[in-house]
């Protein structure tokens, strides 16, 4: 790269402009905003017969980046703050048949003559972020990013292929937005775990977004609380609600109150809210050293321990649905080594035509197969199971409601990574490579990865830069040593053995120690949370670090079923019937279903008996909307004095259902459908 520098600029600005790393990476100096250097991918971008270094950016880049960018730019100089550009032209070549020019070989742009055209059709994402004097003045402005020309001319064909295609995608994208802002955009890695959360839509518009949600917190004693939740029903409203309990929920466990008492806290902000009543929750709290676990299920399905000895289900931890009364008992467990944690929402048990017991056993048989199958490619068995589980159950099935999974197992801590290189220009290409394969099997989020590496990257090469200058036995080593902490953090210090000198080909400036690097530091600061220098007789090191996280997958490819276009037989029609002190509920007890069985109960209750039954023996369904009905009627009867006996005969849907949320019930003198009298899947 040395014959490339004077073509690019100084070298303390190639230095900030990731030369040798395929980004586009530009620097900017002064009022005028003259381009100080930058990087080869920049400027084959523009094409190579335009100068650029020495240049004002509005008389070299402006026409290409869009007249926005001069207004960010602006912005940066005087805030001080760092901003994004995205330029997305408005048509590009190959969205009519031509090709882009320079995809053939033996193209080059310049062979088509309108290289600055060419140019102002490409799309390119670049962070503008702020270049600091050592006094903290603002001198100029980095930035860096990568041209997406393709992806987004690929994005665009797409869209002209079909009018109709293109407004169901930009439904999608609605809603994908509302859930993006309400769940969690990632989850903490830790060592000792590999964490996978996929979340797939039940519905295509924004008015029926639902109230799912999970989440991951990593608590101060270096222990991982893993939840999924469920709020009843569906629209704005319940996703709003979603967020307020994930976010309630999320701060009392980071309190480190104790799992009890921070889903009591939670029940009791429940309780200001009818809408958050009959909400149910999960809660695991997994030491990642020793595998302890312990948990509440409040009243909602109990997770799914996957291993070498088979699936099995935890047992519920006997706590009943937010807001409905009792206590929340704790249970505790223990994780091995290899075994697999799966917390879910009902979404993916309440499928069509599949009875709540079937699709719980469906559930472990199909999980247990995909995480004992052989991977087809090095994805993490979390990921695996988490998304193939999903596409095995409802592509068969179809769903009607959203669904919410997370995926924990317990693996080998990762050893810490350690690498020494020579001080010589190569040694930045070559400790990005071996981060990247070691940060691969953590699977973090693609800026998280790129971040480290290039923030890792400018460290050695301000290392081989001023360390060893001017010793008259050669360049020395870099050490570069990674861990991941306890706290979700990679620590990452790259160390040197020798004297910061100032390059001889540029003017010395007064530094005292801590300002040492201060130049080859500022990128690195912007890229990560946190840059620390220390130096001495023995040499420098600078650690850098970064929270990594991995992403919540927001799933697209299964297609969610209308429950108007469901073939009903007979058996599945809800039928309430309301005879003096008693009704009768039978069928299939879903969402749609629930204003009728809240009608009929407030018939029974508006009743002149003081003891009624809702016998409930019948059902071949019952979702949670109907439980909420149900404690909703148990709490008006107690308000009136009356004695509302709910009843379900032992092996019922019913009695299974209500077992699980805990709510009171007793067995009728006749019983009902059992459970095994239900049609086979």
């Amino acid at each position: 790269m040395a014959q490339r520098r004077d073509d690019l600029g100084r070298p303390e600005a190639v230095a900030a402009a990731f030369s040798d790393s395929g980004a586009l990476s530009l620097v900017l100096e002064g009022p005028d905003l003259v381009v100080a250097a930058a990087s080869p991918a920049l400027v084959d971008l523009v094409g190579g017969g335009r100068p650029l270094v020495g240049r004002a950016y509005r008389d070299t880049l402006a026409d290409v980046l869009g007249p926005e960018s001069t207004d960010l730019l602006g912005e940066v100089m005087r805030t001080g703050t760092t901003r994004t550009l995205r330029h997305h032209p408005a048509e590009h070549p190959g969205e009519h048949g031509d090709e882009h020019p320079g995809e053939h070989p033996g193209e080059h742009p310049g062979e088509h003559g309108d290289d600055a055209g060419a140019a102002r059709r490409r799309s390119v994402t670049l962070v503008l972020s702020p270049w600091l004097h050592d006094d903290g003045r603002v001198r100029g402005v980095v930035a860096h990013g990568l041209d997406v020309t393709l992806e987004v001319r690929e994005r665009r064909r797409a869209e002209v292929e079909s009018s109709a295609a293109r407004h169901d995608e930009d439904a999608g994208e609605l809603v994908r937005l509302l859930q993006d802002s309400l769940l969690p955009p990632a989850l903490p890695v830790v060592p000792g775990l590999q964490s996978a959360a996929r979340y797939v839509v039940g519905h295509d518009d924004l008015s029926a977004a639902g109230g799912d949600w999970v989440d991951e917190v990593l608590l101060p004693d270096h222990r991982v609380a893993l939840v999924v939740g469920d709020v009843v029903g569906h629209g704005v409203a319940a996703s709003a609600l979603m967020g307020q309990l994930r976010a309630v929920l999320a701060e009392r466990l980071h309190a480190d109150d104790g799992l009890g008492p921070a889903v009591a806290a939670l029940d009791r902000f429940a309780r200001r809210l009818p809408q958050a009543h009959a909400a149910t929750v999960v809660v695991v709290v997994l030491d990642p050293v020793t595998g302890d676990l312990e948990y509440c299920t409040a009243g909602h399905p109990p997770p799914l321990v996957l291993g070498d000895e088979g699936p099995r289900f935890l047992q519920p931890s006997g706590a009943a649905p937010l807001a409905s009364g009792g206590g929340f008992a704790v249970r505790r467990d223990h994780l091995d080594d290899g075994e697999l944690l799966l917390l879910y929402s009902d979404g993916i048990l309440e499928r069509p035509g599949v009875a709540p017991t079937r699709a719980t056993v469906e559930l472990a048989e199909t999980a247990s197969r995909v995480m004992a199958a052989p991977p087809a490619a090095a994805v993490p068995v979390a990921d695996r199971v988490g998304e193939r589980t999903i596409e095995l159950l409802v592509g068969r099935t179809g769903f009607v409601d959203d669904i919410a999974l997370v995926a924990t197992q317990r693996v080998p801590v990762l050893a810490p990574f350690e690498l020494v290189v020579p001080a010589e220009p190569p040694a930045s290409r070559e400790v990005r490579r071996g981060l990247r394969g070691w940060l691969e099997p953590l699977a973090v989020r693609a800026m998280d990865d790129l971040a480290l590496q290039h923030a890792v990257g400018e460290c050695v090469a301000n290392g081989v830069e001023h360390a060893y200058r001017g010793r008259p036995d050669g360049p020395g080593d870099l050490h570069v040593r990674a861990r991941l902490r306890p706290d979700g953090v990679v620590e990452v210090d790259v160390t040197d053995r020798g004297v910061w000198r100032e390059p001889v080909d540029r003017p010395h400036h007064a530094l005292d120690d801590h300002e040492h690097g201060a130049r080859g530091l500022a990128m690195a600061t912007q890229l990560v949370d946190r840059v620390a220098l220390h130096t001495g007789p023995g040499g420098t090191t600078v650690r850098l670090e970064l929270a990594v996280a991995r992403e919540v997958v927001l799933l697209e490819g299964a297609t969610p079923v209308d429950p108007a276009d469901l073939p009903t037989a007979a058996s599945d029609e809800l039928t309430t019937v309301v005879e003096g002190p008693r009704l009768t509920a039978s069928g299939a007890l879903d969402l749609a279903g629930s204003d009728d069985l809240r009608i009929g109960l407030m018939r029974l209750v508006a009743g002149r008996h003081r003891r009624v039954v809702a016998d409930l023996s019948g059902l071949t369904l019952l979702a949670s909307a109907g439980v909420q009905v149900l404690f909703d009627a148990r709490q008006r009867a107690a308000d009136q004095g009356i004695e509302l006996h709910v009843v379900a005969a032992p092996g019922t849907v019913a009695q299974h259902v209500l077992d699980l949320v805990q709510l009171p019930h007793e067995a009728p003198e006749t019983g009902g459908p059992t459970l095994a009298d239900l049609p086979p899947i």
